[in-house]
């Protein structure tokens, strides 16, 4: 906190005013008064004042150092409160709108609470909004991608270099060359039917150029107006901010396993 250095500032400055002041009155005060005019400022530069003062001449200077004491610690507490003004509150939550909630949360990349002000942490309402609509906006991309079965559009939102964990056939996906594979055989598969792709409770958290996303989605096949097939998945993102642009970088989808017979749980409602 900028606070701590100027509050150093303000001891040196004085300690340096103290120490010419003595050696122009001849007074020496030994090295108690000395050390307590830094670890005790606020009582020993007042008994300084008065001892090294002839009768008549004490309150003035007396009252101007307590007076400067009071104006700093004024404008100490003027030039926090910016940072205090930045603290979230549990409020954040009120941005959620129906299933498509935002919940931010720039305090979740903080690694430890001295760093819980600074910008990096995105700790306001209104950048945690701005970013998670952001981030958001994306899933929008990726139906409308889906539906159209636009393999570019759809690629369009990933880095080149990203590594996709998914459900289907292989382990990792690596890099554009290997995803692009990989989305263009699901295309293929839904025939003349219709691809729709359903989020659900998506969560965003963000920090600086980095965000975090996780919801649950449903991937339905429509077939003149008839779904044939839906399985559900579980999907987090990892993207980052280029050139101003989200991408993402990682994707991992998965689904849980049941525990009588370790087939895959694709439907959320059974």
């Amino acid at each position: 906190m900028i606070e701590i250095p100027l509050t150093f500032a303000f001891m040196a400055v004085v300690y340096a005013w103290y120490r010419r002041d003595s050696i122009q009155r001849r007074f020496f005060g030994g090295t108690m008064m000395g050390g307590g005019v830094l670890a005790a400022m606020l009582l020993v530069m007042p008994i300084y004042l008065y001892c090294s003062r002839p009768e008549g001449e004490r309150v003035r200077p007396i009252m101007t150092f307590l007076g400067l004491m009071l104006l700093s610690m004024v404008l100490s507490t003027i030039g926090a409160l910016p940072f205090m003004a930045m603290a979230p509150g549990d409020d954040l939550a009120a941005c959620r709108k129906g299933q498509a909630s935002i919940v931010v949360r720039g305090r979740d990349f903080c690694p430890s609470p001295s760093t819980f002000h600074r910008e990096r942490c995105m700790t306001t309402r209104a950048n945690d909004t701005a970013v998670g609509q952001q981030v958001l906006a994306l899933l929008g991309a990726y139906q409308a991608a889906a539906a159209a079965k636009d393999v570019d559009a759809l690629l369009a939102l990933y880095a080149p270099d990203a590594q996709i964990y998914d459900c289907w056939d292989q382990w990792s996906y690596d890099g554009e060359a290997q995803w692009r594979g990989a989305v263009e055989r699901w295309f293929k598969m839904a025939g003349e039917g219709a691809n729709r792709v359903v989020f659900d409770d998506p969560h965003v958290h963000a920090s600086g150029d980095m965000a975090a996303l996780h919801a649950f989605v449903r991937y339905e096949l429509v077939v003149h107006g008839e779904t044939k097939f839906t399985m559900d998945n579980r999907i987090s993102w990892t993207l980052l901010r280029r050139d101003g642009v989200w991408k993402i970088v990682h994707e991992h989808t998965s689904t849980p396993l049941a525990g009588e017979d370790m087939k895959g749980v694709i439907n959320r409602d059974a």
